[in-house]
């Protein structure tokens, strides 16, 4: 069963991945009209992501923002800005320990992503092509506000791949493991928070998404 995409969110970043029209009335058309793709869809522990699994900064934002009350899109942006505040003031700072392809290291870091396929340059946080077959796997080291601040512009400039102070890298697999946590950790696997254990297993599975695109998109992988 194929999934077609409706912009209906806050950010709408997979549609953005799909060149799907950002207006809710439009979208029904070009899906009614569209083709039908193989794309790929990422995993964590087994549970399936379309976009992104992170943890850090982003979890305690989404953490934060969910203790507030909103009934509209526009009081969970003010909700999203109040947690926004509250993140750059109390940064996280945890070590992970992480396999990549077999590359093995450990870093002390503030936040931890991972997408379907790499994030694109000079764009927000989502990928330019859901076909590549990769997880993109980002990390920024233990940062001040000043830093979770400068990181926060970094991301609304479309400049996130490009900052200082992240560090990327692609892989097919990735096992994160958390050594020294003691505590309940929470993840965001597209959007929603959830608990997490200590030992993570990421996991790419190329092709294996049908997806309702645009007829006009650019791909290799359309179905004739």
């Amino acid at each position: 069963m194929p999934l077609g995409v409706v912009p209906a969110g806050t950010m709408n970043l997979f549609a953005r991945t799909l060149k799907l029209p950002l207006d809710i009335w439009k979208v029904p058309e070009v899906l009614a009209n569209g083709v039908i793709i193989d794309g790929d869809i990422g995993s964590a522990d087994g549970r399936a992501f379309v976009h992104q699994f992170s943890m850090g900064l982003h979890a305690r934002m989404v953490r934060y923002r969910e203790s507030y009350s909103f009934r509209s899109r526009a009081g969970k942006i003010a909700a999203s800005t109040r947690a926004a505040v509250g993140v750059i003031l109390n940064p996280p700072d945890f070590e992970i320990e992480f396999d990549v392809d077999g590359h093995k290291e450990s870093r002390h870091v503030s936040a931890v992503s991972v997408s379907n396929n790499p994030f694109g340059r000079d764009t927000l946080m989502y990928a330019d092509d859901v076909t590549a077959g990769h997880l993109g796997f980002y990390t920024a080291p233990p940062l001040s506000p000043p830093g979770v601040a400068k990181l926060a512009l970094d991301v609304m400039r479309g400049k996130f791949r490009d900052s200082p102070l992240i560090t990327a890298m692609n892989g097919h697999a990735l096992d994160l493991h958390f050594p020294k946590v003691e505590r309940k950790i929470n993840c965001v696997i597209d959007g929603e928070l959830l608990p997490m254990g200590r030992d993570v297993a990421l996991r790419i599975h190329p092709g294996e998404l049908k997806l309702l695109v645009g007829a006009d998109r650019d791909g290799s992988s359309i179905q004739k």
